[in-house]
């Protein structure tokens, strides 16, 4: 074949190639991406190596899957960090037919200095695996409960590392996806409308008996609004949607019935779940199903 010929069966061919592989590129792309701390993360106990206060076993007593209740490790974040099978961003791709990238992590925080990945290491690692561009469509962004501290520390500017952090972060996400629907999304109601809370969950799989109810003097509930309002603010401050998940989850606490309860307790011995004071995997099924109907762009 004369070198002529050759050559445009090579260029040819290149571009074929080069058409072939950039669609597949574009599709490995988010369409939503998460950030955030354990509560979109939702290791298992094994996966993180946590243990209890009242369980000094490495193993953790109070792991689900000691209980016989099924608690299943999952495929790591994009960036290595520990997550469960039962996660809102795995059931979160499934009913809204998006793909999602989930990049939360447990004990991560806006403010940064944890020894996780943070909320700007996560945008890090989105950005530079092409998850978070100009084609993104939703970005979901919950933290604060692990920044409790930095939230409630006062100061004599206008300075604070939360809410400091959050416009950071916010304003690269912005940089970074600028059509992305961007929501910051409130913590799931822990407590009942009461300030309520149930930390031992004892009754068999299935049945409606609610465990010891305790009140601790309403410290949950007050923490819980400390944390959301800051969410609410740092929202409102840099001028991207606040999703209000407790209120629509507010019937779904730790007290609830066993068959309508999205929150485990403390001492957790009758539904499914991976962590302790964290949804369970009903809790992650429902609220994936709010986020798709009630935040998603689509």
């Amino acid at each position: 074949m004369p070198f002529k010929k050759l050559s445009a069966v090579a260029t040819v061919t290149s571009a074929a190639l080069a058409a072939l592989s950039a669609p597949q590129a574009l599709a490995a792309d988010a369409q939503t991406v998460m950030f955030g701390d354990s509560i979109f993360a939702n290791p298992t106990y094994g996966q993180i190596g946590t243990t209890s206060s009242l369980s000094p076993a490495a193993d953790t007593a109070l792991s689900s899957a000691t209980h016989g209740i099924k608690d299943t490790p999952g495929a790591p974040s994009p960036q290595g960090c520990p997550q469960g099978h039962s996660n809102v961003g795995r059931e979160l791709e499934r009913v809204s037919g998006q793909h999602v990238a989930n990049y939360a992590c447990s004990a991560a925080k806006a403010a940064g200095q944890s020894h996780r990945k943070d909320f700007e290491e996560q945008i890090n690692g989105a950005i530079a695996n092409n998850d978070l561009n100009g084609a993104t469509k939703n970005v979901l962004i919950q933290f604060g409960a692990n920044d409790l501290q930095e939230i409630l520390r006062p100061s004599l500017s206008s300075a604070n590392p939360y809410f400091d952090g959050m416009k950071r972060s916010i304003q690269r996400v912005r940089q970074a996806a600028p059509h992305a629907h961007i929501t910051v999304v409130g913590y799931p109601a822990i407590s009942a409308r009461n300030g309520a809370v149930c930390p031992v969950r004892t009754s068999a799989p299935g049945s409606t008996d609610a465990g010891f109810n305790l009140d601790y003097a309403g410290l949950v509930r007050t923490g819980e609004d400390q944390i959301n309002s800051a969410m609410y603010k740092a929202a409102r401050a840099n001028g991207v949607q606040y999703y209000d998940l407790r209120a629509d989850s507010i019937n779904h606490g730790m007290c609830a019935p066993d068959s309508t309860r999205w929150i485990s307790g403390k001492w957790e011995y009758s539904v499914p779940h991976n962590l302790f004071n964290h949804l369970t995997h009903l809790g992650n099924r429902n609220v994936a199903q709010l986020l798709n109907s009630k935040v998603l762009s689509h």
